[in-house]
């Protein structure tokens, strides 16, 4: 995986015959190649880091604050109007600090981390 410059990968590898015919170097690289033939053969979706947080509000706020994500361009995860409205975000870990301070200026809008 290092080779191909990938992280938080999961390669799973199954082997139908339980013999000890190829050494144990003739297993490591076998279950390399199929590794590798796996990973060249896959479609690989880039993803950032990101952290979620919930932010809790009274429905007043309510024009404010999806205004401020809107701008943001941060992913609503979850939402929930009743008496307090509560948002769950997913914000990139680069630019966690800058959102947030973004969104601290909000009027009566508690940030949780989660």
């Amino acid at each position: 995986m290092q080779s191909f410059e990938i992280t938080d990968v999961l390669v799973g590898v199954v082997r139908y015959f339980g013999g000890t015919k190829l050494g144990v170097g003739g297993l490591v690289q076998a279950y390399k190649t199929a590794a590798r033939d796996a990973i060249e053969n896959a479609t690989i979706i880039e993803k950032e880091v990101q952290k979620q947080i919930r932010l809790s509000f009274p429905m007043a706020q309510m024009p404010f604050v999806m205004h401020a994500l809107k701008q943001l361009n941060m992913e609503i995860i979850s939402r929930d109007f009743s008496d307090v409205c509560e948002i769950q975000l997913a914000l990139p870990i680069a630019s966690a600090e800058n959102l947030l301070s973004e969104l601290s200026t909000l009027p009566s809008v508690e940030i949780v981390h989660i």
